[in-house]
């Protein structure tokens, strides 16, 4: 009963709920308001809403008669005086607004201290318990600062957040996009495969038809590389023959130039009728010959036609010319 005698009654209506620490320190949570702490402290909001309204309107009411006052001023001086130039108008305003900011503000002063004099004359609290109240609400609005900055550095990472979002979301939709694009055309390359591997199987048959028929053909040139090895093994022997039959012929002229030679010296002696038919003899002989001559380039000439022939022919035509030989 004595300590409760003892406290004010300030601290009976309005509990402490924080000292000096707790205001210091950032990380003690806040106890829960009061509603008389909620109404003192909208009750202060209010007064101080009312005493910036107060200043305000009268800097502007004394922003407006020293305009009024500079204009009048300057038309006077105007009239009486020649006109000053820039910089002299700028430092007399410049002076006079000096001069009338520092009145006002006096003037402010002793109306702002009359005024809060008034408010508390009419307040049921004195100073003191003013000055607990202002405490309160200055922790109040402490915290409300820390919580208003937290709740915006929240807002920007939620904001920052949400524009991740939609960017994984955009990405998500370009990948499912992408991904439906490339099962398209992996249906395309597949069906394109499969037509792939069909041509594919059809080129290998007609491949192997063509390995059956190369081989054929292959058959065919050995066998006719060896007919036409055979002929010109024939062509060699008609050559060589050709050789012969000529070493024959210089032999036969030769010894029909000893011949003639023997007749004609036999004629010279026997007299004119053997020597007309040794003359007869010998031209039958020669005409034989030239007979012989003629048959014999004409073999010549078959057989360097039939070389040149054979090695001008294609295949087909040496095929041909194999089958009408068989």
């Amino acid at each position: 009963m004595e300590q409760r005698k003892e406290q004010h009654w300030v601290e009976e209506l309005f509990p402490p709920h924080f000292t000096a620490q707790d205001l210091l320190a950032p990380s003690v949570h806040p106890q829960p308001i009061l509603v008389s702490e909620q109404f003192a402290a909208t009750r202060a909001k209010r007064i101080e809403e009312i005493y910036q309204q107060g200043i305000v309107k009268f800097q502007e009411e004394q922003k407006r008669k020293r305009k009024s006052k500079t204009s009048v001023l300057i038309v006077r001086e105007y009239d009486s005086k020649p006109v000053p130039s820039v910089q002299q108008v700028k430092g007399i305003q410049s002076k006079k607004d000096a001069q009338s900011n520092n009145s006002v503000y006096n003037r402010s002063d002793k109306t702002i201290e009359k005024g809060i004099q008034e408010i508390e004359d009419q307040c049921i609290w004195n100073a003191q318990e003013l000055a607990v109240l202002r405490q309160g609400m200055h922790r109040k609005e402490t915290e409300h600062n820390k919580t208003k900055a937290q709740m915006s550095i929240l807002n920007s990472e939620m904001e920052e957040l949400r524009k991740n979002s939609k960017k994984l979301t955009e990405h998500v939709d370009m990948r499912e996009t992408a991904l439906f694009n490339a099962k398209q055309e992996l249906q395309i390359r597949t069906i394109h495969l499969k037509q792939i591997i069909q041509e594919s199987f059809k080129k290998d048959s007609q491949l192997q038809a063509l390995e059956k028929d190369l081989k054929d053909k292959r058959t065919t040139v050995s066998s006719l590389s060896k007919e036409l090895q055979q002929t010109r093994l024939e062509v060699q022997d008609l050559k060589l023959k050709n050789k012969d039959l000529l070493i024959d012929l210089e032999k036969l002229t030769m010894q029909h130039e000893v011949e003639k030679y023997n007749l004609v010296e036999k004629a010279k002696e026997q007299g004119g009728i053997e020597l007309k038919k040794l003359q007869m003899e010998l031209d039958a002989m020669k005409n034989e010959l030239k007979k012989e001559k003629f048959q014999h380039a004409r073999n010549v000439k078959a057989l360097e036609h039939l070389r040149k022939h054979f090695s001008s022919l294609p295949y087909n035509s040496v095929e041909e010319f194999k089958v009408q030989f068989l």
